[in-house]
């Protein structure tokens, strides 16, 4: 199984897909968090196309390719 899932309550998975600026500027833009880093507002924080580098993809890209990679995962992680 993969380390990134070990430990985590499958009940409980938030995905969030943004673009080029990155997470951080994505939580610096949004008025209503307190958390401006990443680190902060999540437990896990993956590069689901690490050795692409994060601005060579497009966000609808990267959905699907996570999507297929998390799932089966999850699927792992729940029928244990």
């Amino acid at each position: 199984m993969s380390p990134i899932l070990s430990g985590a309550d499958p009940g409980r998975v938030l995905l969030v897909f943004v673009g080029v600026s990155g997470v951080d500027a994505a939580l610096e833009a949004e008025e209503a968090l307190s958390e401006t880093r990443a680190e902060e507002a999540f437990d896990r924080l993956v590069n689901s196309l690490p050795t692409k580098g994060t601005n060579s993809e497009r966000v609808e890209e990267n959905v699907f390719i996570t999507l297929a990679e998390i799932t089966m995962r999850l699927q792992q992680l729940c029928s244990k």
